[in-house]
């Protein structure tokens, strides 16, 4: 289990949406919500897989359920990995447990994260805790485009409904990218949907929770606790690219934007002259994730930004910063459960997992303190870089 960075105990717990709320032709997501907590230790410990089923997802991105005897193997297969990884992979937050509350009821700033192809809203638990036991509540919705391993959703009856990784049976490589580009709209969408589902609990207009068991989470409990004029989005991979381009597509609300590993070509070139919405952008890569096609996407969104000022007329920061010596998912929580196997299938590069984790989040703690820190303001807590950080991160501002 990951030790937090902060100085907040952290909890978690899912919640969704009744289809109807916002756009009401769209099935809202369901999505984990991180957030400090008034607890002082963990009366449990959770397991970082919400279920199976998402061992399974996994799996089938290693070897393709094409027939139903491949099918029946691989759920076989998914229990046995399941059962392996408890109680090892286990998350540094408590469920749904009480809300912080110290003097008086002060609000928190939000980060809303969106994940990448063939993951889910618990695939990023450490990053998102990191960032909540500083004070902000991080909300990671699960995407119904297809794109997640698996992702599940309660219907309007209560029942749980699944859908599958949509190109499961597919080479990637054969994919076109109009395909990912429907799937990203679609991921902006869900994105506004969880907006407003922020505003509705904020309110208190929300006063029950479609989700069930022991993750379920006290939705009255946010009421009034969330600083909606404090908005952050980040992602990583597909869901960098979320978050790269919502800012431009949906709102004004987000008050900057953090792309990790942003897998730039299903972007389009209208949202490039977007240049997201105008905010404040972190550009957090690993080392090996690059290749020419995705450079030069890149360097497209780099021109249109160059040059142009926020709405006050200041200059509008984007910021690169890569970490030495890694790969696309030490951005991810795979290679802190998952160490070995992530280490021999080089999806996790020569630095320490651990501190190649420590890095990443850190790196984002202090672009978020620059941009979500108000005077005045209880939270987030202070945030002070550490020097050694720099030994592995290569960086420059646009």
């Amino acid at each position: 289990m990951a030790k937090l960075l902060g100085r907040f105990p952290v909890a978690f717990g899912d919640f969704q949406l009744a289809k109807g709320s916002g756009d009401g032709a769209l099935q809202p997501p369901m999505v984990r919500v991180f957030y400090p907590s008034a607890a002082q230790r963990q009366s449990k410990k959770c397991r970082w897989l919400p279920g199976v089923a998402y061992a399974f997802g996994y799996l089938c991105n290693m070897a393709r359920p094409k027939t139903a005897m491949r099918r029946a193997m691989l759920w076989i297969f998914a229990g046995v990995f399941y059962a392996m990884l408890w109680p090892g992979a286990v998350i540094a937050a408590a469920a749904a447990q009480p809300i912080l509350v110290e003097d008086g009821e002060e609000r928190f700033p939000v980060v809303v994260f969106s994940h990448g192809l063939w993951a889910c809203r618990a695939t990023y638990s450490t990053l998102c805790s990191d960032l909540a036991s500083y004070g902000y509540i991080v909300v990671a919705p699960e995407h119904l485009d297809g794109s997640a391993s698996i992702a599940s959703y309660i219907d309007n009856k209560g029942s749980e409904r699944w859908i599958e990784h949509k190109y499961a049976n597919s080479n990637l490589h054969d994919l076109k990218m109009k395909d990912r580009g429907m799937q990203l709209k679609q991921r902006v969408k869900e994105i506004e949907l969880v907006l407003h589902g922020l505003d509705e609990l904020n309110n208190g207009s929300i006063s029950s929770n479609l989700v069930t068991g022991d993750y379920s989470l006290d939705v009255t409990m946010f009421k009034g606790r969330m600083d909606l004029d404090r908005i952050a989005i980040a992602g990583h991979s597909f869901g960098g690219a979320t978050a790269i381009i919502a800012p431009g597509a949906i709102t004004t609300r987000f008050k900057c934007s953090l792309g990790l590993d942003v897998w730039w070509e299903p972007v389009e070139k209208v949202d490039y002259e977007k240049v997201s919405g105008h905010v404040p952008v972190l550009l957090l890569n690993t080392e090996n994730f690059d290749w020419k096609a995705l450079k030069e996407a890149r360097l497209v969104y780099l021109n249109a930004r160059a040059g142009t000022k926020t709405k006050d007329g200041q200059s509008l920061e984007t910021k690169l910063l890569t970490i030495k010596h890694t790969e696309h998912q030490d951005q991810s929580d795979f290679p802190l459960f998952l160490t070995m196997m992530s280490k021999k299938l080089k999806l996790s590069g020569d630095l320490d997992v651990q501190l190649a984790k420590d890095i990443n989040s850190r790196a984002c703690l202090a672009f978020l303190q620059n941009h979500m820190l108000a005077s005045g303001k209880r939270y987030p807590s202070s945030f002070r870089p550490v020097e050694s950080d720099n030994e592995f991160l290569v960086g420059a501002s646009i």
